[in-house]
């Protein structure tokens, strides 16, 4: 409602200094109350308009920390076109929307097998979470990482799922940011379905 009477640029505090510090205390809300970040982490970001533009986003940051600016392989700098991105069949289709959109072909977004998940959880808002019936598969997901880096491409983005909005699907966590992190991958949480439900005690 705010935005739609007082649709005021906040990409830039000379333009609208208040809507872009509105922002700036929204995303430190999200940081440390909704993520659980401690109080004074090097955390922040920008709201977008919906989950694509968010994933989208999300792309390109991890396209330019891998590759820079020099996005076809010169001076001796990998090249874009052999970048590889994770994901499930349950991921949204954004995704591969967004990397398409990013410059990579369609080939190079990698469908990781998905597996039942063993426990079905309690009441309490995080177990409920664990509860859905898939996941990504955190071995599978090592396995193509290696496969891919074999053949001479360079996997460097996964994008788990907090929530599938078509079965409300979340990904193990853990194991997949364990394997991205040993193998140097941006990992990028889609929690636009069920991230907030993390901050909930009720």
């Amino acid at each position: 409602m705010v935005a739609y009477l007082l649709p005021r640029f906040s990409g830039g505090w000379v333009f609208g200094p208040g809507v872009a510090e509105l922002e700036e205390v929204m995303v430190q809300w999200v940081c440390s109350t909704v993520v659980g970040y401690p109080q004074g982490s090097p955390c922040g970001g920008f709201l977008t308009s919906g989950g694509s533009e968010a994933l989208l986003s999300a792309l390109l940051c991890a396209r330019r920390v891998r590759f820079g600016e020099d996005l076809h392989g010169q001076e001796g700098r990998p090249h874009f076109g052999r970048g590889i991105v994770y994901i499930t069949e349950l991921t949204h289709h954004a995704v591969i929307k967004g990397a398409v959109l990013a410059g990579l072909p369609k080939a190079n977004v990698r469908v990781v097998a998905a597996k039942p998940r063993g426990s079905v959880g309690s009441a309490d808002s995080l177990d409920l979470l664990k509860a859905s019936p898939l996941e990504m598969d955190p071995h599978a997901l090592e396995e193509a990482i290696l496969r891919d880096k074999d053949a001479g491409d360079i996997p460097f983005m996964v994008v788990a799922t907090c929530g599938t909005t078509s079965v409300g699907c979340v990904d193990d966590m853990e194991g997949i940011a364990a394997v991205a992190q040993s193998h140097g991958l941006w990992m990028h949480v889609d929690g636009a379905y069920g991230g907030f439900l993390a901050g909930l005690t009720d």
